[in-house]
């Protein structure tokens, strides 16, 4: 990790990435309200924002390429990745950090299956099984670093995998529901 943290440009590495509404900023409001006004709520709002992740990430890691937050619910990190490639590609940037993170740090446990809702009848989520009757959600956090294929070989990266195309689409008013 060290030796491919050397070959990083921070000039022109591009950060990509998103993140679920902030849960834990509620708890905090709730259980030390003086704190949070000595703080000050419009300071907490900002710093806990999800529009900001990236723009707070490149500040973090002294990252100066481009630096956008995505936000396109289950499909964030995906997309995120997408525009990574893209910008790759473009020249906007010569890496990309991507990624998504997704942490409720309210204590739940289980789901409630609802005929017609978004929930999984039967606990499991099946993309692109015929037997698919739903999703679940979980916390995660997923990121990944993308560059140029010729200058990874020429900087002696590590090559785990590589992105023959992209593409994004939506199928509009087609679906069933806006929840399928």
């Amino acid at each position: 990790a060290l030796e491919f943290a050397q070959t990083i440009n921070r000039e022109t590495m591009g950060v990509y990435c998103g993140m679920s509404n902030n849960t834990y900023i509620d708890q905090v409001e709730q259980l030390n309200p003086e704190k949070c006004d000595q703080v000050g709520r419009w300071n907490l709002a900002t710093l806990n924002e999800k529009d900001y992740i990236a723009t707070q990430v490149a500040h973090k890691l002294d990252l100066k390429g481009p630096a956008l937050s995505i936000h396109t619910a289950c499909s964030t990190s995906l997309v995120a990745m997408i525009q990574g490639a893209r910008a790759i590609q473009s020249g906007e940037c010569d890496s990309a950090l991507c990624g998504g993170v997704h942490i409720d740090s309210r204590h739940r446990i289980g789901h409630l299956y609802q005929e017609g809702s978004i929930f999984s009848k039967d606990g499991l989520c099946s993309p692109y099984d015929e037997k698919a009757s739903g999703t679940l959600f979980s916390d995660g956090v997923g990121v990944v670093i993308l560059k140029d294929y010729d200058l990874a070989l020429a900087d002696g990266n590590l090559i785990l995998g590589t992105i023959a195309g992209c593409g994004l689409n939506n199928d509009g008013g087609h679906k069933t529901s806006f929840s399928v």
